[in-house]
């Protein structure tokens, strides 16, 4: 019983410092369109086919790419919280029937309720193309779906396997904030592009000092009433 007492301490010493709460998931909104036809799926809405909280998944058509299978995770890897990590992945194949259609295609993946001081976000993809591929991603300290300042764009040209890499200035102490990801796929007709593209925000190197120093004091108190009990 004392032990569950000291980590809910932790863990209210956190959300107290930090305010470290866990993302509004329910709000998490994936999009894919290519102009002509649009598909938009909420977190847990029409069309998710993921049961996982801060987890979307789609499989379906999307105008001239027929096969698109995209996943939109928010949080932590394992979408259990706010800390500040988004992911998307997909593979979208266009063609049609007729096998000669392509065009562009965009996808979004956008959340609100992030509450990490973020100073810088890092935004890494990789995959392979048989067209082009551009990422995007933003935050927006309004707290709503969508873009507001642009943290990096990496441009692919060519096709073939991609990756890359950058970091780009964060919402910094503005908390809480939105985080979007977006990735526009062009194929001049048929063809398959398939990726991983993620953020991960870098806290502020002397929150994270202060939040060590506080558990440190919080273990020293539990090895002493532990020690007397």
């Amino acid at each position: 019983m004392k032990r569950k007492l000291v980590l809910s301490a932790a863990l209210a010493f956190g959300v107290l410092l930090f305010g470290m709460t866990p993302a509004s998931h329910a709000t998490a909104v994936l999009t894919l369109t290519n102009g002509a036809a649009s598909v938009t799926i909420n977190d847990g809405g029409a069309g998710d086919l993921s049961a996982t909280t801060g987890q979307v998944l789609f499989a379906g058509v999307v105008g001239n790419y027929f096969v698109n299978v995209t996943t939109g995770i928010s949080g932590s890897p394992d979408g259990s919280n706010g800390l500040g990590y988004m992911d998307l992945n997909s593979v979208d194949i266009s063609g049609g029937t007729s096998n000669a259609n392509g065009g562009t295609l965009v996808i979004q993946w956008s959340d609100v309720g992030f509450t990490i001081d973020a100073p810088a976000v890092v935004m890494n993809i990789g995959g392979t193309t048989a067209g082009t591929v551009q990422f995007q991603s933003c935050y927006n300290t309004a707290n709503v779906i969508g873009c507001g300042t642009t943290i990096g764009t990496l441009n692919f040209p060519t096709s073939g396997a991609f990756s890359g890499s950058a970091t780009g200035a964060g919402p910094g102490g503005t908390t809480p904030y939105s985080l979007t990801e977006i990735v526009t796929i062009n194929h001049s007709g048929a063809g398959t592009t398939s990726f991983d593209a993620e953020l991960k925000p870098i806290p502020e190197p002397g929150s994270l000092a202060l939040l060590g120093s506080g558990l440190i004091g919080l273990a020293g108190f539990a090895r002493r009433k532990f020690g007397k009990s």
